[in-house]
This record gives structure tokens, sequence and C-alpha cells, in this order.
């Protein structure tokens, strides 16, 4: 292959999740220290501008909306995306299901573009067609790091005989953080004092469907009554002050 100068990174890149924001950040800034220059990165998103503006990167975003030809990754726009890059590096937890745009990435190594998955969560996959796409893919790429041990092993429950996996840590902890003064003004607007312990909790619309191949969700009404007892117990053990406790008290 001919010297890398650029990739189409695909995975969450809405600017609507800081998680992925920062994971976009750090993956950027990861490979262009690793490579020694900076590299063109052509992202595909909804938000153009965001990728555009917020990142110092060579960012290229790359529309990818129905006007636009367009079904979210699958289209137009993406398929030139992988045909003008030198690479394609999947993110995030986009290896799930019948994921659409997976459709293109056959295409793309038949042109010989080398495909990464890098530091990628894995899963839920409850279908056999998903099964079979994710081995399919899986098989495709040229090396593969994930970021947590279940995504390993689902990828060795579907039958992916790929030699080039790699157990690694979620790229987002490589992500530039601020000064402490900023962190100061943020947690100052919140009512939070940067001294004390915290605990944060995220919950999502996946709730406990990032689970094995084969395991059913527990239903959205079930987890919640566990997880929200499971926080009672944690929080009365480690006495952690409640954010939302400070925010009202800072309201009034």
């Amino acid at each position: 292959m001919s010297k890398l100068e650029s990739i189409t990174l695909l995975g969450s890149s809405s600017g609507r999740n800081a998680g992925d924001a920062a994971l976009i950040a750090a993956i950027m800034d990861g490979v262009d220290e690793a490579c020694g220059r900076r590299l063109r990165y052509e992202i595909p998103t909804i938000r153009p501008d965001y990728i555009r503006d917020q990142y110092p990167n060579d960012t290229q975003p790359v529309g990818m909306m129905p006007w636009q030809g367009a079904l979210r990754m699958l289209g137009i726009p993406t398929w030139r995306s992988i045909r003008r890059t030198d690479a394609i590096l999947i993110f995030d937890a986009c290896l799930f299901d019948r994921s659409l745009y997976n459709l293109l990435l056959p295409l793309a190594k038949k042109r010989g573009v080398p495909i990464i998955g890098f530091n990628v969560g894995v899963g839920p996959v409850h279908t056999p067609g998903g099964k079979k796409m994710l081995k399919r893919v899986a098989e495709l790429m040229d090396f593969i790091t994930v970021r947590d041990q279940d995504s390993y092993d689902l990828l060795r429950e579907v039958g992916v005989e790929n030699p080039r996996i790699q157990l690694a840590a979620d790229a987002a902890l490589n992500a530039p953080s601020c000064d402490e003064e900023e962190a100061r003004k943020i947690f100052g607007k919140t009512c939070i004092k940067i001294e004390e312990p915290k605990l944060g909790i995220n919950v999502n619309r996946y709730l406990d469907t990032w689970a094995s191949a084969d395991r059913e969700s527990m239903g959205k009404e079930v987890f919640l009554n566990v997880f929200s007892k499971a926080l009672e117990i944690v929080w009365k053990q480690l006495q952690v002050p409640s954010g939302w406790t400070a925010f009202e008290h800072c309201r009034r």
C-alpha cells in the first residue's frame, strides 16, 4: 500500500454524545502521533458543521442525510469516501446485528482498502443474519482491537477465526483533557465541589442489551427497577454526594 495519508472513520459521530466526541478526538490524535504527521480524516456524520468546527485535526465531514443520497451510513457519500481514502477505521459500538453500512465493507475489501476495527465494542447480535454479518465483516478486517472482554468473547462466540484480534482499553481514555482552571469552571456551573469524590452513571437506550450473542433483554421496566435499587445501595455505601441535590441547592 502507498503511504497512508487519509482515513475514513466509521462510527458514532453525530456530535450529540460527549463520549463519542472524546473518542473521535483520541483516535485522531493517537493516529497522528503514531504516524508523525497529520492525516486527513473523512467522517460521515449528520452534523458536518460540528466535525468541521470542533476538532483541530485535518477533518473532512461527509454528509449522510437522505437528500445527499444516504440512509445513515449506507449510501453514496460513505461509498465515495471509502473510495477516496487509504484505509477504513471502524470505531465505537457499531458492530451489532445487521448494521446496514456493513454491506459496503466487502466491496471496499475487494478494492484492497485496509479495514481496521479500532477499540470497538461488539454486539449485541440476536438474529442469525446478524451473527453471519458480524462474522463476515470481522474476517475481512486487517486487524481488530476491542475495548472489553465481552466484545472479544462475542467475536469468538459467533465463530470469528481472524487471528489478529487484540483486547485493549477504550481509546476515549486517551482523549485530551482541559486544564484545572477550566475544570473548576465546569464544576462550578453544576455546584459540584471538584475535591469531592464522584460516581458517574450513564443509562442509555440500549439498557441491558449489550450482552452475549444469545441472551435476551430482561425488558425496560425490570432493568430500570434493578438498576435503580443497585444504585441506591452503591450510593449509601460509597457516601458520594448527589449531583442532583447539589444542583437543586445551587438553584435555591
